[in-house]
């Protein structure tokens, strides 16, 4: 479920508040009288993706619908509050999402591609590159298994089979976004471009 509100308001300790202000977000004061979670306002556009547990922020998109924070949570209880089957307090986890991230949501979920300031072809191209590696040497070390275990175990065959075929998807689809990144650098790419 997304939060579609056009400002969001969210309650984050304090040591998460400085890689939240690198994204843009505005953050409440800390208050003496409160030491709890700082308040931040997301940028204009910013929503929230709720997850499952809960209803808590999972993830934190931009304007774009491009995941750019996730927040994991930890749930502390109580002998008491498991007794009430609920949490004692929720502590939010904020990572900060490089736009390798962008790159992997495009190639592998089929989400849109978005080139602007923060994701430029040249901030992407790197881990497109990195994990057309990794799926090369993953198709290598998948057939090599294939040809060792065909007589023996049938079924771990098989499955590094079904394994191979992922492989190749996802290869076939970051070498278009490759194709697409090189396009857009020598076509003279400008922020905001949607493919």
């Amino acid at each position: 479920m997304t939060n579609t509100k056009a400002r969001t308001r969210i309650g984050f300790p304090a040591e998460h508040v400085t890689c939240l202000i690198q994204t843009g977000a505005s953050v409440g004061e800390l208050r003496s009288d409160r030491p709890g979670p700082r308040n931040v306002e997301l940028p204009p556009g910013w929503t929230t993706d709720r997850g499952e547990e809960q209803g808590v922020p999972g993830r934190i998109l931009d304007q774009h619908g491009r995941a750019r924070i996730g927040v994991s949570w930890t749930y502390h209880t109580t002998v008491d509050s498991l007794v009430a089957n609920r949490a004692t307090s929720v502590e939010p986890h904020v990572t900060i999402l490089d736009p390798g991230s962008h790159a992997r949501e495009v190639a592998e979920s089929g989400a849109s591609l978005v080139l602007d300031e923060w994701a430029t072809p040249g901030a992407l191209l790197g881990p497109v590159g990195e994990r057309i590696d990794t799926y090369t040497r993953l198709l290598y070390v998948a057939e090599r298994s294939i040809a060792r275990w065909k007589t023996e175990q049938p079924d771990t065959a098989e499955r590094e089979r079904q394994n191979r075929e992922a492989y190749e998807q996802k290869l076939t689809a970051y070498r278009g976004l490759l194709r697409t990144l090189t396009d857009a650098v020598e076509s003279g790419w400008a922020p905001n471009w949607a493919f």
